[in-house]
């Protein structure tokens, strides 16, 4: 009996143990089913993209562009080895190697800073008049839309690689060193490991990786984050958000294959690569799409081109406009999670903006407009009407009894969500979260618009509100998740931040757990001692 007795206890104990181990869920993150590209057979050492149908890669002395169906040589001077290539647009290109800087117009190559004898290894930029290129013995060079200035650090190490999250946050990574710079000078970092890339989603989570490393800094300090048994000599790293990242490379020891690691927001894990697929060297993500490139591995000769659609994390604002003018960019235009995008509208000869809408609400007759931190799809459409008297017009006097008509300009509400916040970042599951966004009418006159909330891109729910000009008001949504998991939460594209479903956030549980612990050990006590006293 006493047997039998400690041997249920044991059975409930084990029952609550179970029941209060947490089981780890990171967020849902689709990963890339990745192709083979056919292409020319040529060594590939650098990859980017304006967007998955405008790539630029570099086969080491020549460039190859991909505009959406087909591979074609672009004519370049100097067969040199270019090993870094960076563009702030499609017609703005920078690429970097040995001996100097080549630019891209939209049209033509050419040599924009002749360096000779000098290695220069990463190039990026915030702007087209704001690029950063990095090489050998410390050397930065800094372009500001007229001049390269060179600014040698005074360790004089290798830098490999350089990526910022604004011109006032930029990091190079090299030899044993990693270099912020804050806006006025270059601060030091040092590494045990061989760094050769670095991308983050924003200045508190930026990874750097090398040499069988990967680091990570959460906008504090370094540290080393490498899975066991990663064995990954890392060339390239990207991503389209702080849970989607992917980081290539090859075996540090053993056969020369390709490797792909993928991090979904909490722990990095093997996603791709293997038997059939050469050393890759670079990576490149955006709008949906991620292309990563091979040294080797091609047939008859050369290296490889893989590319993802549907991955990246990517999201479409559909862009339009009626008869009298224009949009630009114009139709289904990709953008990264969490990136910006700008919408430029141009009236034609005697044509003015009558209105444009965004996501269907009216923001008044504006010139431009900026998605910022895109979470979600989005439209924009752009109305025009004519002038009253534009150019090619001719007066005439005409006998009837009517004024002409003037162009009064048109009084419109403009709404904007001026921020938004979360009540907590973390939740036991199905306890509510509530998010509160401020939103303000800057326009000329009162009307009605609809705030969307979006939890991990996805529309969550809506609020109708009508605002005078001028005024501002707070808006509520609540939301709850019975899932564990972290989950990204968005008004109108503003980011209110993210929170966590934890199984056992409330911690009450487990002091439940225990107290059932310490009552099922006094329960079998008794029994035990009962059970003696009658045996005695």
């Amino acid at each position: 009996m006493k047997t039998r007795i400690l041997s249920l206890a044991l059975v409930l104990i084990m029952a609550v143990t179970i029941f209060a181990s947490p089981v780890a869920t990171s967020p849902a993150s689709a990963l890339c089913n990745w192709t083979l590209m056919t292409t020319p057979a040529k060594v590939w050492n650098n990859v980017w993209g304006a967007s998955p149908n405008d790539v630029f890669v570099s086969s080491g002395t020549a460039i190859y562009h991909y505009d959406g169906s087909s591979w074609t040589q672009q004519a370049s001077p100097e067969p040199q080895t270019r090993s870094g290539i960076w563009g702030a647009s499609g017609t703005s290109v920078w690429a970097v190697g040995t001996g100097g800087i080549w630019y891209y117009d939209g049209a033509t190559w050419t040599v924009q800073l002749a360096a000779p004898g000098s290695f220069i290894n990463g190039v990026w930029g915030s702007s087209a008049t704001d690029v950063f290129a990095v090489g050998d013995n410390g050397a930065v060079r800094h372009f500001n839309g007229a001049d390269w200035d060179l600014t040698v650090l005074p360790d004089h190490d290798d830098l490999n690689a350089v990526w910022g999250s604004g011109p006032n946050d930029v990091f190079a990574v090299g030899a044993g060193v990693i270099q912020h710079y804050d806006g006025s000078a270059w601060e030091p970092y040092a590494t045990p490991a061989e760094l050769r890339a670095v991308w983050g989603s924003g200045p508190n989570d930026v990874f750097a990786v090398g040499m069988n490393a990967i680091l990570h800094y959460d906008g504090a300090s370094w540290t080393d984050v490498t899975p066991a048994g990663v064995n990954t000599e890392f060339w390239g790293i990207a991503g389209s958000s702080g849970s989607d990242i992917y980081a290539v490379g090859y075996p540090f020891v053993g056969l020369m294959e390709g490797l792909i690691w993928h991090y979904d927001g909490s722990a990095w894990s093997r996603a791709a690569g293997g038997t059939g697929w050469g050393q890759l060297a670079d990576i490149w993500g955006g709008g949906g799409a991620y292309y990563t490139v091979a040294i080797n591995g091609g047939v008859p000769t050369g290296g490889q081109v893989w590319r993802c659609m549907g991955g990246g994390g990517g999201f479409t604002i559909n862009a339009t406009a009626g008869q009298g003018g224009a949009i630009a960019p114009t139709g289904a235009v990709a953008v990264n999670a969490g990136a910006n995008q700008t919408f430029t509208i141009t009236p034609d000869g005697g044509w003015n903006v009558l209105d444009v809408l965004v996501d269907g609400r009216s923001i008044g007759a504006v010139n431009s407009y900026t998605f910022t931190n895109v979470a979600a799809n989005h439209t924009i459409s752009a109305d025009f009407r004519r002038s009253a008297i534009g150019p090619g017009s001719h007066s005439a006097t005409v006998n009837m009894n009517f004024s002409p008509t003037t162009n009064t300009p048109v009084s419109l509400p403009v709404f904007a969500v001026t921020g938004a916040s979360l009540s907590s970042n973390k939740a036991a599951p199905g306890e509510t979260v509530t998010v509160t966004a401020g939103v303000i009418n800057n326009g000329t006159a009162g009307g009605t618009t609809t705030v969307k909330l979006y939890v991990n891109g996805q529309e969550e729910s809506s609020r109708g509100i009508s605002l005078k000009s001028g005024s501002n008001i707070p808006v509520t949504f609540t939301v709850s998740r019975n899932e564990p998991g972290t989950y990204i939460v968005s008004v109108d594209g503003v980011p209110a931040g993210s929170f966590t479903v934890d199984q056992f956030a409330d911690g009450n549980i487990i002091l439940y757990i225990s107290g059932a612990l310490v009552l099922i050990a006094i329960v079998g006590a008794v029994i035990y001692v009962a059970r003696r006293r009658n045996t005695a």
